[in-house]
């Protein structure tokens, strides 16, 4: 805090006076100071009204939203097939019926009662192949398009999950494999895997590109040095042509 209230000793709106045996802060400048207040807190020190959502109240009290409280709900979108369905103690969601009615369905995902899906749940991060992840993997039962890293609350609700086997489809670069690998250590009892296709390495010549590898070069140090067999097995891929490959490339039939 005395870091944060360096300015105002600087310019002696606040001092520090001998007191006893130690010191006391004493305003100097009493304009001064509710000036810097109302600079750093544009609500004051009593802070927002109530009834603010999180990232609202962060900004009204810090002009931040990431200094706020978590979201308390997070929306997911998802892809069901062979009849999967959400469930949880007050309803059931239709997932399957409804992406073969709209070809995806959105859910918010809430601490309070959050939706769970039982079976293999494949993760993909580009909205190309979630929408025909499928036909990449025709054994899913359900798809969970990530948009990125997964925020950690949408890690924590599927490691809550019992009854759901990951299945990681990302791209074959570092912070693919780097992603795949904080997931897996979000699972519990090895409940995640890494999706590979037997054909991975001819992808890999014909549509790879090496600047991927440059790109992220420090993350791929990283993911060298705590890499588990799956991921040393594409390393070793990789290494021996010099190429990443977008996950995108798994569409592309091979003639």
């Amino acid at each position: 805090m005395r870091t944060r209230l360096e300015s105002l000793f600087w310019t002696g709106a606040l001092v520090e006076v001998k007191a006893g045996g130690g010191k006391r802060v004493t305003v100097a400048n009493r304009d001064a100071l509710v000036e810097w207040i109302g600079s750093h807190y544009p609500s004051g020190l009593d802070g927002h009204e109530p009834g603010l959502p999180p990232r609202a109240a962060a900004v009204a009290d810090f002009r931040n939203s990431k200094a706020g409280q978590p979201l308390a709900a997070r929306p997911v979108f998802m892809r069901g097939f062979r009849g999967a369905v959400l469930h949880r103690a007050n309803g059931v969601f239709p997932l399957a019926e409804l992406t073969a009615a709209h070809r995806l369905a959105g859910v918010l995902v809430e601490a309070a009662t959050p939706w769970q899906v039982a079976g293999v749940l494949g993760l993909v991060e580009n909205f190309e192949l979630f929408m025909h992840a499928e036909t990449v993997l025709p054994g899913l039962d359900a798809v969970l398009w990530t948009a990125g890293r997964l925020s950690q609350n949408r890690l924590d609700w599927l490691a809550a999950m019992p009854e759901v086997q990951i299945v990681h489809l990302g791209d074959y670069d570092p912070v693919g494999l780097d992603e795949y690998m904080r997931v897996r250590a979000a699972m519990p009892r090895g409940r995640a895997r890494l999706f590979v296709p037997d054909d991975f390495e001819e992808r890999l010549v014909r549509f790879g590109q090496s600047d991927l590898l440059v790109a992220s070069s420090a993350v791929l140090q990283r993911v060298r040095a705590t890499a588990p067999r799956d991921v040393r097995a594409v390393l070793n891929i990789m290494d021996r042509h010099g190429k990443a490959l977008e996950q995108e490339g798994l569409l592309i039939p091979l003639g």
